[in-house]
C-alpha cells in the first residue's frame, strides 16, 4: 500500500489525515513534537498496526535530519506538510497581528513554523519521495495566503507565511521536476479545528476527505500549482 508522511498529525487536520489513510490502508507516518501526549494517535496506534508515531519538532531542523535518517530507504509516496500555526494562540494570533498591534516575536514563530519547516522537510526528504511510486508533496496552504483575495488586511504575520509558502511550492515545483515529484498548496477551507473555531464552516472530515480526493487525482503537469479541498484552483 501506499506511505504518507504527516507533519502535526497529533490534531486536526493532521489527525483527521492520519485517521482516513489508516481506513484506506495506507501505512501512515504520523509525526508530532510530543507522541507520549498524543493520546488519539496512541489509540489509532493500538488500533492499527500500519501507523507508526515518530517525534519530530519541525522546528528542530537536527530532529529532522535524524527522522530522515531513521527513514532511510523508506519510500514515502505523500509528504504531507501539514504542522502550521496562527500564533502562540487563538486569541494571540489574531490580536496582535495588525498595523497597530503586531508582535514581531510571533511574526518570527510564524515563518520558522509555517516556512522554514517545509522547506526543511522537503530538503531532508526529497529522496524517500522520489523513491516512491506517487511522489506526491502537499503543502498545507490557507486562503488567507491569497494576495489577489486580500480585500480586508489584519493577520498579516499569518498570511504573509501562507503567501510564502506557496511562492515556496511554485519555486521548488521547478527544482524537484527531474525527479519527477509533484507538489502542490492546498488550501482547506475554514475548519473546525482548534485553529478555526467552532464558529467555521468546513468540518475536519470533510475538508480531509476533499483534500485526499485532490490528492488521488493530482498530475504531473499540476505541479506547482494551488487547489482548494473541492478540487477548484485558487487564485494567488
Amino acid at each position: 500500500m501506499p506511505r504518507v508522511l504527516i507533519t502535526g498529525a497529533n490534531r486536526g487536520l493532521g489527525l483527521e489525515h492520519t485517521r482516513q489513510y489508516l481506513v484506506k490502508g495506507w501505512d501512515v507516518l504520523a509525526c508530532c513534537r510530543t507522541p507520549a501526549t498524543a493520546t488519539e494517535l496512541i489509540d489509532l496506534a493500538n488500533e492499527y498496526r500500519a501507523l507508526e508515531i515518530h517525534q519530530l519538532d519541525v522546528t528542530n531542523h537536527t530532529e529532522i535530519d535524524e527522522c530522515a535518517t531513521i527513514l532511510a530507504g523508506t519510500k514515502i509516496d505523500v509528504l504531507l506538510n501539514n504542522a502550521g500555526i496562527l500564533g502562540a494562540d487563538l486569541s494571540m494570533g489574531l490580536q496582535h497581528q495588525t498595523l497597530s498591534d503586531m508582535s514581531y516575536d510571533i511574526w518570527r514563530e510564524l515563518l520558522e513554523v509555517n516556512v522554514l519547516s517545509p522547506f526543511k522537510m522537503i530538503s531532508a526528504f526529497q529522496e524517500h519521495v522520489a523513491s516512491s511510486d506517487m511522489k506526491i508533496i502537499m503543502m498545507m496552504s490557507s486562503d488567507l495566503g491569497s494576495i489577489s483575495n486580500n480585500t480586508v488586511g489584519g493577520v498579516h504575520g499569518y498570511r504573509t507565511t501562507k503567501a510564502s509558502l506557496n511562492m515556496l511550492t511554485k519555486g521548488l515545483a521547478a527544482e524537484l521536476e527531474p525527479l519527477g515529484i509533484t507538489i502542490f498548496s492546498m488550501a482547506p477551507g475554514w475548519c473546525k479545528t482548534d485553529m478555526g473555531t467552532e464558529l467555521a464552516d468546513v468540518e475536519v472530515v470533510d475538508s480531509v476527505a476533499g483534500q485526499q480526493c485532490v490528492i488521488s487525482t493530482i498530475q504531473f503537469a499540476d505541479s506547482g500549482s494551488w487547489f482548494n479541498y473541492n478540487g477548484d484552483p485558487v487564485s494567488w
